[in-house]
C-alpha cells in the first residue's frame, strides 16, 4: 500500500513538472509568422462596423419602443377616464349628455405610431381628379324602356 502511494505521489509531481516545462512552449507567440491579408482586415473593419450600425438600430429600435409603451399606457388612462367619467355624467344626464357637453373620446395618434397611412388615388397612380360621368346620348335604349312600360 505505501508502495503504491509514493508511486501515485512520484507519477503526480512527474506530471506537474513535465505540465510546467510544457507551458512556457504553448505560450510562444506564433503571431510574427501569421499576419491577416489586407482583404480580411478590410472585411473584419466591414464586419465591426456593421455590428455597431445594428447595436445602434437596435439601441434605437428599443428607445422607440419603449416611447410608444409609455405613450399606449398614458391614452389608455386617458381612455379609461374618459370612460369612467362619461359613465357617471350619462348615468346622471342621459345617454349622450356627457359627449355633448365635454366632446368625444381621446383618440390615439395614429399619424406618429403607425407605420401604414391611408392610400390616396396618386399613391396608386390614378388620377385623383372628380370628373362628371358623361350623359348618356343614346336615346334608343330609353325609347325602348318607355314603349315597353306602356
Amino acid at each position: 500500500m505505501k508502495t503504491l502511494m509514493r508511486t501515485t505521489a512520484a507519477s503526480t509531481l512527474a506530471l506537474a513538472v513535465a505540465a510546467s516545462a510544457a507551458a512556457p512552449v504553448a505560450a510562444q507567440n506564433y503571431g510574427s509568422q501569421y499576419r491577416p491579408t489586407d482583404e480580411y482586415m478590410q472585411r473584419q473593419r466591414e464586419y465591426e462596423a456593421q455590428q455597431a450600425q445594428y447595436q445602434d438600430q437596435r439601441a434605437a429600435y428599443r428607445a422607440n419602443r419603449a416611447d410608444y409603451e409609455a405613450a399606449r399606457r398614458a391614452y389608455d388612462r386617458r381612455r379609461a377616464d374618459w370612460e369612467a367619467a362619461r359613465a357617471d355624467y350619462d348615468a346622471r344626464y342621459g345617454y349622450g349628455a356627457y359627449l355633448r357637453r365635454y366632446g368625444p373620446a381621446p383618440v390615439w395618434d395614429e399619424t406618429h405610431w403607425s407605420y401604414w397611412t391611408a392610400p390616396n388615388a396618386g399613391y396608386y397612380g390614378g388620377d385623383a381628379s372628380y370628373v362628371a360621368p358623361a350623359p348618356c346620348r343614346n336615346n334608343s335604349a330609353v325609347t325602348a324602356g318607355i314603349i315597353g312600360a306602356t
